[in-house]
């Protein structure tokens, strides 16, 4: 029997096929239900638990690998200092937005166990990722596999020319320019409530992003913040250490400056940046430690191990990562905040107990490290928002962890999880049993007995949907085209609002979205007034509309994995194109979605919080 050619293509139809070829889309899904036309992602979810499992895997073997004259990790140690290993992006894994090659790396491991039970006559391959195709080429030589590699033209690629032209410049350099631009940019928020940080007697600190106000509170410069709420009520004489970024609420440094003074002049607490800690001393430091790392450099490409059940080498997709990481802006940047932090810790009396926001980012790794290191007691990481499947930051694999390596990475005291998917999903990840605690959801302590009665829609009765865009601009920009394309033709009457990410760039006033209403505010209230909500699979607000009996209905991306914490739940909509989405809002006659279950800890006495309080020795207020 004739054996069929496969295609594998990240664009649609790239050339004429036989009557028998298969398609394999690599970042697009199939436009029809054509059986020969297939997405590897579908192949990806098949075996979803095996290959993350493998992955995590994969990254505890790395620091083993010989590098130089010794192991990997013995060359990232720093006298004194933090194991540079555990600011890597490697570790790091945030496949959603700094290391995406991840997303492929899965993929390919997709690819190579689905080969072994489908055999092609010829696998022609056309991809716009270069390294990627170069990849996929060294796999199928080794094994003797019939191909033909065929690329994009460059000037298909390269859409953004002064980001390639930036990307051109030595990694050494652009990291001395980006530490140049962030001296200019921050300096300004030097010194800024030094002096009360320093003087007072606090014994608790709050390390926390400076944004997501509580807006009554903002407007009257006192701090609330929804990423704490009340729990702050419970404790007096806290230090704050703000991580600045762009926001809607605090749109450049000089506001930051204005805001925080203000929070300094209204209360007993202390308002902080690690910028404010910026000294000579700092970026001497910074500069020494860079030096080091950049001596200890190596291209990495051909010394990665291969994953378990794998002959793929992995190394061209992170070179240029591992680049950035070791000598780039990325290995400068990671190294400011690191001492930046540690100029502030250190400047603060012994820390009784500390709570930070837990992201899995590098920054969160050195606070750990400068916590124990400096004799402070308690550390609390807390998730604040939703735990997701595909999201690796927060899952390490310790079981198959060696023990000199896993002694040396610092962990929270607690790890604070606010709901019983994102409980689970860490304690059957192998992390700590006694460090794991559950806590209330406390961005989501409105939802504590609310429940959206379960919506009939009528003939031609008006439907109101609200679009939630999400972090990635580009991701927002995709989805409200993909809504503006269905609901042309949408036959039903509909009103639309659009709720941008509180840290979006995008002006959407300036995008002459004319059949959106603009909204802000909390989620909730805005949430509480539609019919349907629309999302991409990132963002947490399907969760949260999801336990408010709001049919949720969530765009998927299709170059990413399934990142919507939604994943797995019941009687979820999940689309991939327009038209997707046009069937799912014609067929939307009736809601039938009921959630009757918990998926956060909800308490308005916040319980768990204050058990957690008492086993660490803090006092609080009623």
């Amino acid at each position: 029997m004739k054996k069929s050619n496969l295609h594998i293509w990240d664009q649609y139809e790239q050339e004429p096929l036989g009557d028998d070829d298969v398609v394999l889309l690599w970042s697009k899904f199939p436009r029809s239900n054509d059986e020969r036309t297939l997405s590897i992602l579908d192949i990806v979810e098949g075996d979803a638990e095996n290959l993350r499992s493998r992955y995590l895997k994969w990254i505890n073997d790395i620091p083993n690998i010989k590098y130089r004259q010794s192991s990997l990790f013995n060359e990232l140690k720093n006298k004194g200092e933090i194991n540079y290993w555990w600011l890597t992006y490697f570790f790091e894994k945030c496949n959603y937005a700094k290391s995406k090659q991840i997303n492929d790396v899965i993929k390919i491991l997709a690819l190579e166990d689905w080969l072994r039970n489908n055999q092609f006559a010829l696998i022609k391959v056309k991809l716009s990722n270069r390294n990627l195709t170069e990849v996929l080429k060294k796999y199928f030589e080794q094994k003797k596999i019939n191909h033909e590699i065929n690329n994009f033209e460059k000037s298909k690629i390269d859409a953004n020319i002064v980001f390639s032209k930036y990307k051109k410049i030595p990694a050494e350099m652009r990291a001395v320019m980006w530490l140049f631009l962030y001296l200019i940019k921050r300096n300004s928020l030097r010194g800024i409530g030094v002096k009360k940080w320093v003087e007072n007697k606090n014994k608790i600190l709050f390390a926390t992003y400076f944004d997501n106000f509580e807006d009554d509170n903002f407007q009257i410069h006192r701090f609330k913040s929804r990423y704490w709420g009340n729990l702050t009520d419970l404790i007096h004489g806290i230090n704050y250490l703000h991580i600045y970024d762009v926001s809607s609420q605090v749109k450049n440094i000089n506001s930051a400056k204005k805001i925080s003074k203000k929070f300094n002049e209204n209360s007993d607490d202390a308002h902080c940046f690690p910028e404010s800690f910026l000294c000579l001393r700092v970026i001497f430091d910074v500069v020494t430690d860079w030096l080091i790392i950049r001596k200890k450099y190596e291209p990495i490409e051909n010394n990665l191990p291969m994953v378990d059940g794998s002959l793929i080498q992995f190394g061209l997709l992170f070179e240029g990562e591992w680049k950035e990481t070791l000598i780039g802006p990325v290995a400068m940047h990671n190294l400011m905040t690191y001492h930046l932090i540690k100029k502030a810790i250190s400047n603060l009396t012994s820390q009784k107990i500390g709570f930070y926001l837990l992201e899995g980012q590098a920054w969160e790794r050195g606070l750990n490290f400068i916590w124990e290191k400096l004799g402070n007691q308690k550390l609390v990481g807390f998730a604040h928002s939703t735990i997701r499947f595909w999201d690796f930051r927060y899952f390490i694999d310790f079981k198959n962890y060696e023990s000199s390596i896993a002694n040396d990475l610092r962990l929270p005291d607690y790890f604070a999880i606010n709901g019983p998917i994102a409980f689970n999903m860490i304690e059957e990840s192998g992390y700590p049993r006694e460090k794991i605690t559950k806590v209330e959801a406390i961005r989501y302590q409105y939802l504590d007995g609310y429940r959206k009665k379960v919506t009939n829609f009528i003939g031609n009765s008006e439907i109101k949907i609200m679009i939630v865009c999400e972090y990635l601009d580009c991701n927002s920009t995709q989805l409200v085209e993909v809504v503006k394309d269905s609901l042309r033709h949408f036959k039903n009457k509909a009103r639309l609002f659009l709720k941008p990410h509180p840290n979006s760039r995008i002006n959407y006033q300036d995008r002459q979205y004319d059949e959106f209403y603009i909204v802000d505010g909390p989620f909730e209230n805005n949430a509480r007034e539609v019919d349907i909500i629309i999302c991409g699979s990132v963002t947490s607000a399907a969760l949260e509309a999801y336990s408010m009996n709001i049919p949720v209905i969530c765009l998927l991306d299709s170059s990413s994995l399934n990142l919507s914490p939604i994943r797995n739940l019941k009687n979820t909509i999940f689309i991939k194109n327009s038209n997707d989405l046009l069937t799912a809002l014609e067929n939307f006659q009736s809601n039938k979605h009921l959630c009757n279950e918990n998926l956060f800890y909800v308490d308005e006495n916040l319980t768990k919080w204050k058990s957690l309080l008492t086993k660490c020795d803090v006092e609080y207020f009623e």
